[in-house]
């Protein structure tokens, strides 16, 4: 008989590595897909992260070029699953999803600080875990058909303990983590972990070599290569399981009883009662019922016209956030179906109608004219809400209605037609003499001046300022020879260079205020002439 052969403790311990590092070129039985890269930061107060810097990468050892889109999905659990051999959430890849021979594939939370590296980059909650969220790859498209089987590898454990914190990796005495941390794979690696628990496992080894490393968290993909191939020769993946049929056409979702989601092209069902579950107490459960897949429950909060309806016990994140108690979880289950049709656009506006015929020009001897076609205007009497304001002086400032400009408020005296006791606005009348009726009774007569045909119209009004010029250049003449007399009356030089560039400049100034339209807010001030001695000549 042969004496018993001893085995040592490091070959037990090489033998349980063998067994729990599924993923070594010893353990493979072929060569499959796997995560080679899996990033979670956990976010802090006061913005030293944000918790959006997720991301996790798939490697290909095949020699062959993987459709990602028609032969694997992503399925997930939350917090630990509901059972522990089916998955509560997934999603597929993108249409053009493919992966190389010897190439990775990295799905990338749409926050991460620099997306150069990524693939695909997804919303809340598609790259959206945590340390104690399952996270899987399996086979096929239909994550609701999926079981433990259908694995082809995963980070985290099937368990319905949904009080586990974090995995552990490679065992508790690894003192390492899924959460808040980047998980490297050995470049080793030939295969993912398919059924087996895998690095995850509770009992792994103490001391067994472990096939992940841990590293500080980036804001960025690292890169994940290897040189050659440690799986010896190119292998294939082993056939999977066969392809489910197709299922049946979804109705359209206008053919289906549904109690919300038509704003967003859904069909969302309120659950019953019996169909609320235990686990739902937890608000990190379910996910916004825009963001689901068809079968899946979510909580509502108001979109695609989802209602507060309180069906199932739970906590309410919206009425917590909006003062309310938060008590009742508003739970909608999603129906598969298709949109409806789009609504027919709206008939094409009318042609707008075509613009009026311009108005006929007015004319001198309209009915509408209170006077002027003796003087070629349209004058017209204004409304007691067009009179100017005149103050307590009493003097109105405006020009006679013979020399006013077009659109211009004058003050009639009798000249071209215009009647002296009209008497429509309040203030004295300049054309009269001085009287002792208060300013504020209706003795001016105040018209506008319009435009006409028929009548000199602006003719007449280039007139009034050429008649408004020359009297201006008799008044200078006339004071000139005043002046002339004046000094050779007193003795002095009739020349007197510096008072006649000053009398000559108001003259003008002068002038010009009498022939500018005054404001019909404001009075206007005429100041008298001075002589030369005023002036200090």
């Amino acid at each position: 008989m042969l004496p018993p052969t001893r085995i040592s403790g490091a070959a037990l311990l090489f033998g349980a590595a063998l067994l729990f590092t599924s993923g070594s070129a010893s353990s493979c039985a072929g060569a499959t897909l796997f995560f080679s890269q899996y990033q979670d930061e956990r976010a802090t107060f006061g913005g030293f992260s944000s918790g959006l810097n997720k991301f996790y990468q798939i490697y290909n050892p095949t020699d062959r070029t993987i459709n990602l889109a028609d032969e694997y999905s992503i399925a997930t659990c939350a917090n630990g699953c509901s059972n522990d051999d089916a998955f509560e959430y997934g999603y597929r890849f993108k249409p053009t999803a493919v992966i190389a021979p010897s190439g990775t594939y990295t799905l990338c939370n749409d926050g991460l600080a620099e997306t150069a590296g990524c693939d695909e980059l997804l919303k809340y909650p598609r790259v959206s875990y945590s340390g104690n969220d399952l996270l899987a790859l399996i086979w096929g498209t239909d994550h609701t058909r999926a079981s433990r089987k259908d694995v082809v590898d995963r980070i985290g454990l099937f368990t319905t303990d949904r009080r586990v914190p974090a995995w552990t990796v490679c065992g508790a005495t690894s003192r390492v983590v899924a959460a808040d941390v980047l998980l490297t794979r050995s470049a080793e690696t030939c295969c993912g972990s398919g059924e087996a628990d895998g690095a995850f496992a509770v009992d792994w080894p103490s001391g067994a070599p472990c096939e992940w490393t841990d590293r500080k968290v980036n804001g960025w993909v690292r890169p994940w290569a290897r040189a050659g191939n440690p799986c010896g020769v190119a292998l294939t993946r082993p056939p999977g399981p066969p392809a489910p049929p197709p299922p049946p056409p979804a109705p359209a979702c206008v053919d289906l009883q549904c109690d919300a989601g038509a704003q967003c092209g859904l069909c969302l069902v309120a659950v019953s009662h019996d169909e609320c579950r235990t686990e739902w107490h937890s608000d990190k459960l379910l996910h916004p019922c825009d963001a689901v897949e068809a079968g899946e429950y979510c909580e509502a909060d108001g979109e695609c016209g989802t209602g507060d309806i309180d069906n199932c016990p739970g906590r309410d994140t919206g009425e917590l956030s909006g003062g309310g108690d938060g008590v009742g979880a508003d739970i909608y289950r999603r129906r598969a179906c298709v949109g409806g049709p789009l609504p027919p656009w709206p008939p094409p506006m009318p042609p707008l109608p075509p613009p009026p015929p311009p108005l006929p020009p007015l004319r001198c001897d309209d009915a509408s004219c209170d006077a002027g076609p003796s003087c070629g205007y349209c004058l017209q009497l204004v409304a007691e809400k067009e009179c100017p304001r005149f103050g307590p002086g009493g003097a109105s400032g405006l020009r006679s209605c013979d020399v006013a400009a077009a659109f211009e408020l004058c003050e009639g005296g009798g000249e071209c037609d215009t009647d002296d006791g009209a008497d429509n606005c309040r203030g004295a009348d300049t054309t009269d003499p001085p009287h002792n009726f208060s300013w504020r009774d209706r003795h001016s007569d105040v018209y506008r001046v319009r435009p006409c045909v028929g009548g000199g119209g602006a003719g007449a009004a280039l007139g009034g300022s050429v008649r408004g010029a020359a009297v201006a250049v008799a008044a200078v003449a006339c004071l000139l020879l005043a002046h002339l007399g004046l000094m050779a009356s007193l003795g002095r030089p009739v020349v007197c260079p510096r008072c006649w560039v000053s009398f000559v400049r108001r003259t003008l100034r002068l002038d010009r205020k009498q022939q500018a339209p005054p404001s019909i807010e404001a009075t206007s001030y005429v100041a008298p002439l001075r002589t030369s001695q005023q002036l200090g000549c």
